[in-house]
């Protein structure tokens, strides 16, 4: 995880932000206010004002089977402003479409629900395998 995530120049670290990375540190899952996400990884990050991020797909992720949510890995982007580059930041998702799983290499969108799970909202095209 090579420089992110990390906190921004200026960011006040409460009683509450090292409790939360108390928690994560040793093994729990949390979700602060404002943007402060943490997993089970030990990563902590601030996405200030935003809970949407570019991705792009490890692997397979899967579809959804029944009431059974698809899972996978992605890779968060930067954006510069002109170009999407890998930031070395890699996110378990959960995936709530059935139409079919989504190849490695894909583009999607992905965002952190208030119980911390993250979902991939859309993904790009892509030609399904056969097709």
């Amino acid at each position: 995880m090579s420089g992110f995530p990390n906190f921004t120049k200026g960011h006040e670290l409460t009683a509450n932000d090292l409790n939360q990375i108390v928690g994560v540190a040793s093994g729990g899952r949390i979700v602060g206010g404002e943007g402060l996400y943490a997993t089970s990884g030990g990563a902590i990050a601030v996405i200030p004002g935003s809970r949407l991020l570019i991705a792009k797909s490890v692997g397979t992720i899967t579809a959804r089977s029944g009431a059974t949510a698809g899972t996978g890995t992605v890779s968060i982007q930067s954006f510069d402003g002109a170009d999407l580059a890998d930031s070395g930041w890699e996110q378990d998702v959960f995936n709530f479409a059935g139409g079919g799983d989504i190849p490695d290499g894909v583009f999607v969108s992905i965002g952190f629900a208030d119980d911390g799970y993250c979902w991939v909202i859309s993904s790009e095209c892509y030609a399904a395998e056969g097709g």
